[in-house]
């Protein structure tokens, strides 16, 4: 296996960190926060996310290894510095996201099922698929996203009769705190965790594609979650959307199909089912290999133990602490700990001006 991805699977990999952010955190909060001015605010959030995301794009331009060696060469060891708070950063989105997804899962399908159950079994595929390396993941993000945004155009388009543009009025119903926060949720929690897709860069088959790759992924993956937004406010309005505990998946539950196939809503949650999972493999992958590249390590023994172990640990402890603990504030201020992703990328864009040239040769 020689770990090489396309450009289309990058991208497939971009869309789905954006997507889990807002199905965990974002559709939810900002409708709560903004009402019906929380389409304006995602709209200006998608336009002022371009800023990070033109700072990621510049720097995986000054890029050809993983991020890992690049943080390295160029910070000596405040790189292993950086390197660790990544780390940590994305160990705690598997934290906060695993816990909304259980309780996703038991609260709408497994209702008398153990949250640790689900969480062992979810994760150990999670650690199984993780093993697998990258290739694996990569090819299989991108059916996953294929198989989806088929589904999602289908049944979207299913929901159109449904719509009630009345529903949006008044445009705008809150005030400027309201808004600039929900356009702050929106911005850190989609576009501040997409510096992790710098790790791909050696691996990635075309170079040069790689910085439009992640534009074209910020992009695609903004609109589709405009659209799960928009038709949740045209279907139900939003005094009854900000209710509503997973307004996107409710949003399905008015499909039908030739006007007699009702209740089709957990065909359509496989589309939530390969976010989740897309996006945990790609986190777990992104621990651990940095992990391994930190301490060196090379026995693949070592490295199976180090994949299952950190999956296992993340999902459990999340149970556990929400569980015993009320820990609402955890996911209350998840998008100010997110943020801290932001400062990781101004200190490494404002380091690469000062890199005239690529210091390293592809292999």
């Amino acid at each position: 296996m020689n770990d090489k991805i396309s450009g289309g699977e990058v991208l497939c990999i971009c869309i789905y960190i954006i997507a889990v952010s807002f199905f965990g955190l974002v559709n939810t909060v900002t409708l709560k926060i903004a009402g019906n001015s929380a389409l304006i605010s995602f709209l200006i959030a998608t336009i002022i996310g371009l800023l990070p995301v033109f700072m990621i794009i510049f720097i995986s331009k000054k890029i050809d290894t993983n991020l890992f060696d690049f943080l390295k060469n160029n910070f000596s060891y405040l790189g292993y510095v950086i390197m660790f708070i990544l780390i940590i950063l994305t160990a705690y989105l598997v934290f906060i996201f695993s816990w909304i997804f259980l309780d996703f899962v038991i609260g709408q399908f497994l209702t008398k099922t153990s949250y640790y159950f689900v969480a062992i079994s979810l994760f150990i595929f999670v650690a199984y698929c993780t093993k697998m390396g990258i290739e694996v993941i990569s090819r299989t993000t991108f059916i996953l996203f294929v198989f989806s945004f088929i589904i999602l155009m289908f049944f979207l388009a299913t929901l159109i009769p449904y719509t009630d543009i009345n529903n949006l009025k008044p445009y705008i119903d809150s005030n400027s705190k309201s808004i600039i926060k929900s356009i702050f949720i929106t911005c850190s929690t989609t576009t501040a965790p997409l510096i992790l897709i710098l790790n791909l860069k050696d691996k990635i088959t075309n170079k040069k594609t790689f910085p439009r790759k992640i534009l074209f992924g910020y992009l695609i993956g903004m609109i589709i979650m405009f659209l799960f937004m928009l038709f949740t406010i045209l279907i139900y309005g939003i005094d009854f959307s900000k209710i509503l505990t997973y307004p996107s998946y409710s949003l399905f539950k008015k499909v039908q199909i030739f006007g007699f196939i009702e209740r089709i809503e957990n065909i359509v949650s496989l589309i939530f089912f390969a976010g989740f999972y897309a996006s945990f493999v790609y986190y777990i992958y992104f621990i651990t290999d940095n992990i391994k590249q930190v301490f060196k390590i090379k026995k693949r023994n070592i490295n199976v133990f180090l994949i299952f172990l950190t999956s296992l640990s993340l999902s459990i402890l999340s149970v556990y602490l929400f569980k015993k603990y009320n820990l609402s504030f955890f996911i209350d201020y998840s998008c100010y700990i997110i943020s801290i992703y932001y400062i990781i990328t101004f200190i490494i864009f404002i380091r690469c001006f000062f890199i005239r040239k690529k210091p390293y040769l592809s292999k």
